[in-house]
Formats: C-alpha cells, structure tokens, sequence
C-alpha cells in the first residue's frame, strides 16, 4: 500500500503541475470601460495656414482689395455616439487689432448641402468648405494679420450639446 500511495501522491503532482502553470500564465481580463454618455468632436482645418488670394480691382475702390479663401473643415466623431451638426460659426479676427470683424452662422441645412448630411455618425468624420469671399483688406500699406475661426455646434444621440473650435492663420 506504501507504493500505492507514493504512487497516488506523485499521480497527483503530474496532474496538478499544469493546472498551477495554466493558472500563472492566464490573465484576467481586463473590465470592459463604461459607455460614453456624450459624443467628442474635433474639427481641423486644411491647409493651415489658409492661403488666401487677393484681387484689387482698382477701377471700382483703389483704397481696398478683396480677399478670398476656402478652407477644407473636417468634423470627426471619437467618442463613439453619433449626432447632427446644427450650425458653423464662422468667424475672421483681425489680430493686427484685436478684433473680431466678420461674423457669420451657417444653418444645419447649409451643412448637409456641402458635406451631403448634417448627420455625423459615431467614430466618422465629414469635411466641408466654407467660403469667404469679398473680404476687403487696405489695398496700400502692410496686410493685417488675420486668422479663421471655425466653431460647431453638434446635438450628439443623447441630447447633448457640444461646440469645439479651431483657428488657423490666413496666409497672403
């Protein structure tokens, strides 16, 4: 019975030996991070800085040129709640005077005719252009530095409102 015994006792050890090494080596995973409860957006504007073209038509006002520009916004979802851009703010500072000159707010409609749909999905991304144009600037003299800002306003899938903002530097 001794050796019968030896021989449970060493049987025992072979069969427990992988499970210690199976327990060592497996992890626990990890738990999984809560839902978001609101959507995150984030804008960029292209290229930065935004080139701008200037046109003088000396005949009509010599004192001033007008600048055009038409920058490419990308609005992207990374949160991972869907939603609808209700508006485009934007906005032309004239940092040479620390001002805000222009000023204008672009409706949702005006969105989904550019981008196709206001509709932002969950982790996507839609871009658009805004075009400024007719924007008079001193025909003589140093150019003012001016700068784009471009904010939205995004009702995401849980009713939460959000705006984000993003500047760049008008390039002459």
């Amino acid at each position: 019975m001794g050796s019968l015994h030896r021989f449970s006792v060493v049987l025992l050890l072979v069969l427990f030996a992988p499970a210690c090494d199976f327990a060592k080596t497996t992890t626990q995973p990890s738990p999984s991070p809560p839902p978001p409860t609101s959507a995150r957006i984030e804008l960029t504007i292209a290229p930065s800085p935004v080139p701008v073209k200037v046109d003088c038509p000396a005949p009509t006002n010599p004192a001033f040129c007008l600048a055009s520009l038409n920058p490419t916004v990308t609005v992207k979802e990374t949160a991972g709640i869907g939603g609808r851009i209700n508006s485009v703010e934007v906005t032309i500072r004239n940092v040479t005077l620390s001002r805000d000159e222009t000023k204008i707010t672009l409706g949702a409609d005006w969105v989904a005719r550019q981008a196709g749909t206001n509709r932002l999905e969950a982790k996507a991304g839609i871009g658009f252009q805004p075009v400024v144009s007719g924007y008079p600037i001193p025909a003589a003299g140093p150019r003012p530095q001016l700068r784009i800002i471009l904010g939205v306003q995004f009702i995401d899938d849980k009713n939460n409102t959000l705006f984000q903002s993003v500047e760049a530097d008008l390039a002459f």
